[in-house]
């Protein structure tokens, strides 16, 4: 069988489906780019999320030795203590 041409536009639809190819590629590559900055960021609050609990529990202990055990009205910065039916219960 001899060598035969494509025609233009077969060579046109080839080019075009290894663009498409291409971009698919590309995408991918950007795909797995944007999911490593999301775990290094998933990571990092991870972290601020530990050291967040962990001075939640610094304050709490602070306060709970300074004023015993209560609660406190934000809105006003007054510390309610608890009854001493429920401080000696615990």
């Amino acid at each position: 069988m001899e060598n035969q041409k494509l025609t233009q536009e077969e060579l046109q639809q080839l080019s075009d489906l290894q663009q498409k190819r291409e971009n698919l590629m590309f995408e991918l590559s950007q795909i797995g780019i944007l999911k490593l900055n999301l775990q290094s960021r998933e990571d990092r609050v991870k972290d601020f999320h530990k050291e967040l609990i962990a001075e939640e529990n610094a304050v709490g202990q602070q306060l709970t030795e300074k004023y015993g055990n209560g609660s406190l009205n934000m809105e006003t910065g007054e510390f309610v203590p608890a009854p001493q039916e429920a401080q000696s219960a615990q």
